[in-house]
């Protein structure tokens, strides 16, 4: 299959003041238009305002723009400039998607052993069937772009097209209690067809994460609970955690550490918070 990334000739234009090529990021380009309420792909419609598409976004008459010269597209047949048009039908395409076929694979469940370390695998990639499938129902206080349930378990489904779920929504899902990942189509090339597309939603790639699991966090906050809490020290440009449970540095026969050089390679740092200001120690627990 060729590569579904964004490749250099989906973002060949031309400048008119110069007649020279140029680079520029194609994303009013959207190759999905609502046909009788139904989304439909720029392959499947006929040249011009024969496509009797309209705007999934707007609602304004598209115009199908097949030549040689540029990938096919749709654009507004008046000229208007829409910047919501390949964020919406690439929404509602992905949901389709999901909808119809009822499986994905998700991504592995990872947990870092300690802040620093390489990853522990929880969970495998894996593909699994979709028991149910609702779009944009609104839960709580957000409305998430799918839910797919998988053995009766909520899977929050994102879908990034432009926006990726910002700190705020992610909040709120953690409050709700529910796992969630995140597909990545901010870089597919614009000339996708609709087959390639259902590759991404449900086959596996780097472009899917977890933004949140609830087995990786109640594992992590097992991990952390077995260990202590300690509070650092700044003395001149270094923190130091004074009680070093494994001796790490000793002064005048006090233990302690140097965060910085002994801490982030530790394999006892569970965690270490922003700015050195604390770190989660699994020593005390193992000595004893």
């Amino acid at each position: 299959m060729k590569s579904l990334m964004k490749n250099q000739s989906d973002l060949v234009q031309i400048d008119f003041l110069s007649g020279d090529k140029v680079m520029a990021y194609t994303s009013l380009l959207f190759p999905y238009g609502l046909r009788n309420g139904v989304l439909t792909h720029i392959d499947d419609v006929s040249r011009g305002l024969a496509c009797e598409c309209v705007c999934p976004a707007c609602d304004a008459k598209l115009v199908a723009r097949k030549g040689q010269q540029r990938i096919p597209h749709f654009a507004h047949a008046r000229g208007d400039q829409c910047s919501y048009g390949l964020e919406t039908g690439l929404h509602l395409a992905a949901k389709e998607i999901l909808n119809e076929k009822r499986e994905i694979v998700l991504p592995p469940v990872l947990l870092r052993s300690n802040c620093f370390s390489k990853s522990t695998e929880l969970a495998e990639e894996k593909r699994y069937k979709l028991d149910e499938v609702t779009l944009e129902k609104k839960i709580g206080k957000i409305i998430p772009d799918v839910i797919g349930y998988v053995q009766e378990h909520p899977v929050l489904i994102e879908i990034c097209v432009t926006h990726p779920v910002d700190f705020q929504k992610l909040c709120r899902i953690k409050d709700l209690g529910y796992s969630a990942i995140e597909i990545d189509l901010s870089n597919i090339s614009r000339n996708l067809s609709r087959s390639e597309l259902e590759y991404l939603i449900i086959e596996p790639g780097n472009h899917k994460k977890w933004i949140h699991n609830v087995f990786a966090e109640r594992k992590e906050q097992s991990i952390l609970e077995s260990g202590k809490k300690f509070h650092t020290v700044r003395r001149g440009l270094t923190r130091h955690v004074d009680g070093c449970p494994i001796g790490a540095r000793v002064w005048r026969g006090k233990p302690y550490a140097n965060v910085a050089h002994d801490c982030i390679d530790c394999k006892y740092a569970l965690r270490i918070e922003p700015g050195l200001t604390a770190v989660t120690c699994s020593a005390v627990s193992r000595r004893s």
